[in-house]
């Protein structure tokens, strides 16, 4: 028997078969693109490792509230201090321990005074005292996370230790009285790493401090995140023992008549020059907009004994 065939058949018979297996590819292809795309979609952002910022950090040594133009003072201007308040943050609510020791041991341990056993009072000249030799301190963390930590200035909180810094002075002359006796000793105690330091004799701290600053500025390389903290040593109280009435900016403060004060008023005007000048060779070398700047007093002022004023606080 003779089957008959239909023509429409034997031409879907005799079609090529390879533009089937190209259609099947690509649809393989399409699908393969669509997962990879979801996939894709799916995956963790990798964002670049974000560039750290310089990091400047001025302490001045007890400063009142009532000390700075920024809090409404009508005795002393600080015109750089209130030029970075206004363009930044202002802590109002920023609590201290009440004395130098305990908060600046605070500040560089992260931890509370009494836990590193600094809640006493502050340190004297020569006493075997200080933060423990097992506590990291600030410019240490800094230092591990990349950055190149500089330490200037007054530092009467790890007398004892190591201060995991990398250039380091500290305060021109010290004055020890011996209990038991009326004696007072006076010695050299200014430090460049672990070096006495005797060539700044009659200089005032607050120009030797900021100097050096200017000049750990003008050095650093830029491509490595800066870690400066500058410790001054003013404003402190204020009296005739600095013998700070024969300075420049003193006399600029003839509008105060008590004396004392207007030694005072000198020494703050000196450490808002310096915080204008380390303001400015940030910018002659180009860092300014990769700084953040950070302005804070150690505790209150000194007001009794001493000349500052914390008006309208309490204490």
């Amino acid at each position: 028997m003779v089957e008959k065939t239909d023509p429409e058949e034997n031409e879907r018979t005799s079609y090529p078969v390879w533009p089937r297996i190209l259609a099947m590819f690509a649809s393989f292809a399409l699908v393969a693109i669509v997962f990879t795309a979801v996939a894709l979609l799916n995956a963790p952002t990798v964002s670049p490792k974000p560039e750290l910022p310089h990091i400047i950090f001025i302490l001045a040594d007890d400063l009142g509230w009532n000390d700075v133009s920024l809090h409404g003072s009508p005795q002393i201007p600080t015109p750089n201090i209130d030029a970075l308040a206004a363009s930044g943050v202002v802590l109002n609510n920023y609590y201290t321990h009440p004395q130098c020791t305990p908060s600046r041991g605070a500040l560089m341990s992260g931890k509370y005074a009494n836990r590193v056993g600094l809640h006493h009072g502050d340190l004297r000249p020569a006493e075997a005292s200080g933060l423990p030799l097992n506590v990291a301190i600030l410019p240490e963390y800094m230092k591990k996370r990349g950055y190149k930590s500089h330490m200037i200035g007054k530092k009467n909180d790890s007398l004892t230790g190591d201060a995991g810094n990398e250039n380091s002075i500290v305060s021109p002359d010290s004055e020890a009285k011996i209990s038991g006796n009326v004696k007072t000793l006076f010695g050299i105690d200014l430090w460049e790493n672990e070096e006495v330091i005797r060539d700044f004799r009659g200089e005032y701290a607050t120009n030797v401090f900021t100097d050096k600053a200017l000049d750990v500025i003008e050095k650093h390389n830029i491509t490595k995140p800066l870690f400066l903290f500058v410790s001054h040593a003013a404003s402190q109280t204020g009296n005739k023992v600095f013998h700070y009435n024969r300075h420049q900016n003193c006399m600029k403060e003839n509008h105060i008549k008590e004396t004392d004060r207007r030694i005072y008023a000198g020494m703050v005007e000196s450490l808002d020059d310096s915080v204008g000048k380390i303001f400015e060779a940030l910018s002659q070398k180009d860092m300014l907009q990769k700084t953040i700047i950070v302005i804070s007093s150690d505790n209150g002022g000194a007001a009794e004994p001493g000349s500052s004023s914390n008006w309208p606080q309490r204490d």
